[in-house]
């Protein structure tokens, strides 16, 4: 009876999430392949107009793209399955959640400087009307 439910579990909860994960990585990755092939061909058909420089760019481009594109899929294909066997929530892309991670700091900060820096003009600005206000009132030009 504990050997079934043990197997059932496993079957449930590690082994079809995983499977599952991983068959998005598979066609991610395929996909990956196709636009590999389809830039490829462009960088080809820029060869054969005689725009070399182009195709040369072109031909590199596609490749790093490719290649940055894979490392992407292959981390979040294992992450998402670390996630689905430790029972936390994956992610579309690694390397899209550490961006955001930056990005979202990035905003932060410039809030923060933003906001002090609206303080302080406020504050300038208050203090200064006040000074002009009371030595108006010092010197009669209440006007």
């Amino acid at each position: 009876m504990m050997r079934l439910f043990l197997l059932t579990y496993l079957i449930d909860k590690v082994i079809i999430p995983v499977g599952k994960v991983i068959w998005e990585g598979l066609v991610k990755t395929w996909e990956n392949i196709k636009v590999l092939f389809s830039d490829l061909k462009e960088s080809f058909a820029l060869f054969g107009e005689g725009k070399w420089v182009e195709g040369i760019i072109k031909f590199f481009a596609s490749i790093g793209t490719f290649l940055i594109e894979s490392l992407d899929v292959g981390a979040t294909a294992l992450f998402n399955a670390i996630g689905a066997v430790f029972g936390f929530e994956g992610t579309d892309s690694v390397v899209g959640s550490i961006m955001k991670f930056f990005t979202d700091i990035y905003d932060k900060v410039i809030s923060t400087i933003s906001n002090a820096f609206t303080s302080v003009t406020t504050f300038l600005s208050e203090t200064f009307t006040a000074v002009v206000d009371y030595l108006k009132g010092i010197f009669g030009f209440d006007g």
